[in-house]
């Protein structure tokens, strides 16, 4: 049941009426677009829907009991004369180049009375993201995904291997990206794939980071940022316009999903006495021991807790004991050091090897969900 209004069930009840559909777009900019399959323009409060330059047809759907992924498809005709713009460019061009993608539609059936027709109430009818535009020299075609679209995937939906599993900043990752974030603008000669700028910070900063435009014709847009250098960033898609002088970005930096392994080559002392690799690296992280040589090389060795026995060890820190049986064997270590290392960014940037997915990281089992 779809709750109306007294007046709004009184005037379907009467069957004199006019009816309306209301488009309201709201762009990933945060941009909101009011439009309406009407001949005038339709108010109610503050907000105004308006027909000028666009007309509308949508694809039917229906109503259901239970969870059912739908989607609807809408066209939106042009008039060349009265084109609408978006962030100052052309509505169809606005489309093909991706102003549209993300942008939330909520379609609601308004009801009008009188003569000219006056708003009564309405009801929503539709909501759901755009999944897909198509223009041509006719208008543009949008495909818009009912939000029961995302229990499209796969289940169960994670999976574990030497990389890690978390996507940046998520509740797993637990990376605070907001405290990492920088603001700049585009400097002059930018082009849609280089960023002329004034950030800071060394060659390779803020590669696989991702960079959103906040002001300019890309408002809303982000791409991730394949390299950069001081000075310049190199995307690793183009946006779909060259921003100008002064358009104002924000960016954050990005993630390998990776601990590359550090390795150190150590000969056991006699009496199986302590050897110490990568004195003082903070947040030190043993991956494992092996023999480098003799008749037990490629072999590990085994991590104790307590008085290790041949062919055992025991980390504190960054400080390994051995048993007095391996006296004389040469080692291999391999772990993973801080983030003073220059090593992976998951310590050297975002200091995070404690919520690392991938291997060494063991997951607990999980249900399917």
């Amino acid at each position: 049941m779809i709750p109306v209004s007294s007046t709004l069930l009184a005037l379907l009840q009467s069957g004199q009426y006019a009816r309306a559909d209301l488009y309201t777009f709201t762009l990933a900019n945060g941009s909101v677009l009011r439009w309406a399959s009407f001949d005038r323009t339709v108010s109610s409060g503050a907000n105004s829907w308006t027909p000028v330059g666009v007309r509308f047809q949508r694809d039917k759907w229906k109503s259901s009991r239970g969870l059912e992924a739908d989607s609807l498809g809408v066209t939106l005709s042009v008039d060349p004369s009265q084109e609408p713009a978006i962030n100052g460019v052309p509505l169809r061009q606005a489309a093909e180049r991706g102003l549209f993608d993300g942008a939330t539609l909520e379609l609601d059936w308004a009801y009008l009375s009188g003569a000219p027709p006056a708003f009564v109430g309405s009801f929503n009818r539709f909501v759901g993201t755009v999944g897909g535009a198509e223009a041509d020299r006719l208008g543009v075609k949008l495909t818009v995904n009912s939000p029961l679209k995302m229990l499209d995937v796969q289940v169960p939906w994670k999976s574990y291997g030497p990389g890690c599993r978390w996507i940046l900043g998520d509740s797993d990752c637990g990376v605070n990206l907001a405290t990492f974030a920088a603001t700049g603008t585009a400097g002059s000669g930018a082009t849609t794939a280089q960023i002329p700028n004034a950030l800071a910070g060394a060659a390779g900063a803020w590669n696989l980071g991702t960079i959103a435009f906040t002001s300019g014709v890309n408002a809303g847009l982000s791409r991730m940022v394949r390299s950069s250098t001081p000075g310049m960033l190199q995307l690793n898609a183009p946006l779909p316009f060259a921003p100008a002088a002064g358009d104002a970005f924000t960016i954050t930096p990005g993630c390998d999903h990776s601990l590359p392994a550090l390795t150190a080559s150590i000969t056991v002392l006699a009496g199986g006495g302590s050897a110490t690799v990568a004195p003082g690296a903070p947040d030190y992280a043993d991956q494992g021991v092996v023999y480098a040589s003799g008749p037990n090389a490629g072999t590990a060795l085994i991590l104790t807790d307590a008085a290790p026995n041949t062919g055992q060890y025991e980390v504190s820190g960054d400080v390994y004991t051995f048993a007095a049986g391996d006296a004389g064997a040469q080692l291999t270590v391999t772990y993973v050091a801080g983030p003073g290392s220059g090593q992976g960014t998951c310590q050297r940037v975002f200091d995070n090897l404690a919520r690392f997915g991938g291997t060494p990281f063991i997951p607990p089992p999980e249900l399917a969900y």
